[in-house]
């Protein structure tokens, strides 16, 4: 689920009249996925998308991760086994310049 798939989710429970306690526990278990290793055995990211894994950032694609900065991004396959992911986190927020 996306950013604005759970902001929808949210305002979805909000309008629904959910308790206080529902939304935070809603909230601490996107935290808790955000910050988490995620091992392939029980989920793989969705393909094409850019994740963490130990040694980088990889997408996964088909049955092979790939990997490599520069153009064209992520054509290099890893060679080695990748057994944890995590998400990137979101990118900052945009500050006002003081």
């Amino acid at each position: 689920m996306n950013l604005e798939q759970r902001a929808e989710r949210l305002q979805e429970m909000c309008s629904d009249g959910a308790s206080v306690s529902d939304i935070m526990q809603y909230l601490d278990e996107y935290a808790e996925e955000m910050c988490v290793w995620i091992s392939v055995e029980d989920k793989l990211p969705e393909e094409f998308i850019t994740v963490i894994v130990p040694g980088g950032i990889a997408q996964y694609r088909g049955k092979n991760w790939y990997t490599g900065m520069e153009e064209p991004l992520f054509f290099r396959q890893i060679m080695w086994e990748v057994t944890y992911w995590m998400p990137l986190p979101n990118a900052p927020l945009a500050t006002e310049e003081k």
